[in-house]
């Protein structure tokens, strides 16, 4: 067995807690590398369920943008 290569980063995690229309939480994780950039974002539930909804990450996300300009 041989070690070819090992690399270390940093992850940085911004949580945001959003509530929807109709009065649930929604969990946004945002996992950012180094330079600040978002490498992967997780959407849940108050329960701590993931959501895959695409429409959903879409509105999240340009929700978050509008807020952070």
């Amino acid at each position: 067995m041989e070690l070819v290569s090992k690399t270390v980063e940093t992850v940085v995690t911004e949580t945001f807690v959003l509530v929807n229309e109709l009065g649930e939480k929604v969990i946004v994780i945002d996992y950012l590398d180094d330079r600040g950039r978002a490498i992967d974002t997780i959407i849940r539930d108050e329960n701590g369920n993931d959501i895959d909804d695409p429409i959903l990450y879409e509105n999240i996300i340009s929700f978050l943008e509008s807020i952070e300009e």
